[in-house]
């Protein structure tokens, strides 16, 4: 995937047909839509009058931040051409720029001990060279022009603003497209360079797609099936899945991450996408670099950090049902380039789609939800960088029972029910309500070291479900409820889990790439099932207690043995240690339990492959892996 990003176009037409080729390279074979967008861009270069750098001094106000970003506004600011091999500069932090200077002075103040060296051509255009084993890699030496174009950036007048839009639009028109930068292999990557079944989106693209829930990523994602029923979600990948009936001892197979942090229970699945900057939907076995439940895949949400200018946006939507929705984030740089804060929240709420005949005020699949999350981003120095993330989910809303009775042989008695045949229409004799509370907290702490980055990700998770009141039959006939308002409550869920993951990467300098991690990971979910069996004059409460206890350690690398060929290899060790208590009560009496259950699994789960580059374009893998799942134990619960 290349990338195509252009900014305001120069008021000057120094910039030459040899240049452009110069920065192409004989290598390159633009396609014939490129090649259009290229010859554009010469156009409106050379339909202004030149203009050379001089020595007068211009101010200049950039913040530290992204050297991609800073040198976007550093060429805004100087009305300069900017030309530099955005995965690279991407990796680099600039300085602090705020005086008056030269632009010659200036760079080299904004660039000192990046790695970084510029360059002007003909006055006029700046280049930006990597400095790597002590010589620069200049961007002529670079494959493509479109993976390394990224802007050509200056200010202008209105007819500047014109060329630019137009030249924005031409660039869509001719399927220009963004880059996609992934963690999926616990660093960031281009999409287009990762060996993996994978499925990448932007917050952005999934907002302009109308998805603001987990569940409708299936409709966007090929292999991706979720089952969704009131809290809890179940992920099926390629047909790897889990029932849907779980217990305390039960795990999915599809792994969830949070920026980072593992995600263990079903209720995990189920969220709303609030300040999202990506989501990544990996395929297939996972087990080296994300290892625990991950046979059938993992989907990682990459949540938006803290921005070092103030600002912040609100939206509002309605709909039908009574939807009321309010989206809002705010940046607030407290210290500026030293401690920032973000924050969001998301407030929601719904009429049901069904209703209760037999009772009107029934809320079914009403829905109230309450979200906020903050992050606050600590740099107190340039290799060290501290990010402290909490929020909470509040949910309340109705059920549908479990099922819907229906009349199959119109001649069949209905035993005293009435036959609804509308689907959204049922009668039941007692109100649905469930709800749903998550809290949580975690810290991120990355260390860079120059030859490698040390990462530590801590995190605490509080989540509660219920109490889960239902009509188990929708039907006016008092056959099963699931509690019983006002006397006996339903099921609830209540779990406390903590993970602590450590990842050693290297900087991805040489032609060996690799990261070393460790991982562990400890929860102690309980349940409580309620169940009224009024036609019988009994109420069933079941409980299940359980504690489980998982570490892991791994190791993943790529060698490069040509510039076409990368070899790939890991493997994970894991081991799981998991206990359940268990037992049942009639009416108050103890009639089983309470039995305690006991085991546990270890596997080596490794991984092999081979990259092959065909071109800039395309490349083509091969690869093995296998996943792990640790066994469980049923639980007598009706849910």
């Amino acid at each position: 995937m290349r990338e195509l990003l252009w900014g305001k176009i120069l008021n000057q037409s120094s910039i030459s047909n040899a240049q452009i080729k110069r920065a192409v390279g004989k290598e390159d074979r633009l396609s014939f839509r490129n090649a259009v967008a290229v010859l554009a861009v010469i156009f409106c270069l050379h339909s202004h009058n030149s203009l050379a750098v001089t020595d007068d001094t211009i101010p200049f106000n950039i913040p530290q931040q992204r050297a991609d970003t800073a040198l976007t506004l550093f060429a805004e600011q100087a009305n300069l051409t900017l030309v530099f091999p955005f995965d690279k500069v991407r990796e680099k932090t600039a300085n602090r720029l705020v005086g008056d200077y030269p632009v010659h002075t200036a760079v080299k103040l904004l660039l000192d001990n990046t790695g970084l060296t510029p360059t002007f051509s003909d006055q006029l255009v700046l280049n930006i060279a990597i400095e790597t084993k002590g010589k620069s890699m200049n961007i002529k030496h670079r494959k493509s022009l479109l993976a390394t174009l990224v802007g050509l950036f200056a200010a202008g007048g209105a007819a500047t603003a014109t060329a630019q839009d137009e030249m924005q639009e031409s660039a869509r028109a001719q399927n220009v497209l963004d880059e996609i930068i992934v963690t999926a292999e616990k660093r960031e990557a281009s999409l287009q360079k990762v060996p993996i079944a994978i499925t990448a989106f932007t917050g952005d693209q999934l907002a302009n797609a109308g998805i603001d829930g987990s569940e409708a990523l299936e409709l966007v994602t090929p292999g991706m099936s979720f089952l969704s029923v009131a809290e809890l979600g179940v992920i099926t990948i390629r047909g790897v899945g889990s029932p849907f009936l779980q217990g305390s001892a039960l795990d999915p197979s599809t792994s969830v991450y949070i920026d980072g942090v593992y995600q263990s229970r079903f209720t995990s699945a189920h969220l709303k996408l609030m300040d999202i900057e990506r989501v990544e939907v990996l395929k297939g076995p996972q087990g080296v670099l994300y290892g625990r439940n991950s046979p059938g895949g993992a989907v990682n949400y990459i949540t938006r950090g803290p921005q070092n200018e103030l600002g912040g946006k609100l939206n509002v939507s309605v709909g039908n049902y009574d939807l009321r929705k309010v989206q809002g984030q705010i940046d607030i740089p407290i210290i500026e380039d030293k401690l920032l804060f973000r924050g969001a929240i998301h407030r929601e709420t719904r009429d049901g789609y069904s209703e209760n005949l037999l009772l009107p005020s029934d809320a079914l699949e009403e829905e109230d939800l309450f979200a906020a999350r903050f992050a606050l981003q600590y740099m107190p120095s340039e290799n060290i960088d501290i990010i402290l993330r909490a929020g909470i989910s509040d949910r309340e809303g109705g059920l549908l029972p479990a099922f819907k009775v229906e009349k199959i042989d119109p001649t069949a008695p209905n035993a005293g029910m009435e036959i609804v045949d509308d689907p959204r229409k049922i009668n039941a004799d007692q109100p649905n309500y469930t709800s749903f509370n998550d809290e949580y907290v975690d810290l991120t702490i990355n260390f860079d070291m120059d030859w490698a980055t040390l990462s530590s990700i801590s995190a605490y998770i509080d989540r509660e479900v219920g109490p889960k009141i239902r009509d188990v039959d929708g039907s006016e006939l008092a056959l099963g409820h699931q509690g019983e308002v006002g006397v006996r409550n339903g099921t609830q869920y209540d779990t406390e889990s903590f993970s602590q993951e450590f990842l050693l990467a290297s900087n991805g300098d040489e032609a060996l790439d690799w990261v070393l991690g460790a991982f562990y990971f400890e929860e102690n979910p309980f349940i409580v099932g309620g169940f009224d069996a009024p036609f019988v004059d009994s109420f069933f409460v079941t409980t299940s207690q359980a504690y489980t206890e998982a570490y892991a350690i791994f190791g993943h690398a790529s060698y490069e043995l040509s510039e076409k060929i990368r070899l790939n290899a890991g493997i994970r060790y894991s081991s799981e240690d998991r206990e359940q208590t268990r037992a049942l009560e009639i009416n108050s009496a103890l009639v089983a339990g309470p039995e305690t259950v006991s085991d546990s699994w270890s596997s080596v789960t490794p991984k092999i492959g081979i990259d092959y580059f065909i071109n800039d374009d395309t490349m083509t893998y091969v690869s093995f892996s296998q996943g792990f799942k640790s066994g469980g134990f049923e639980s007598p619960l009706v849910q």
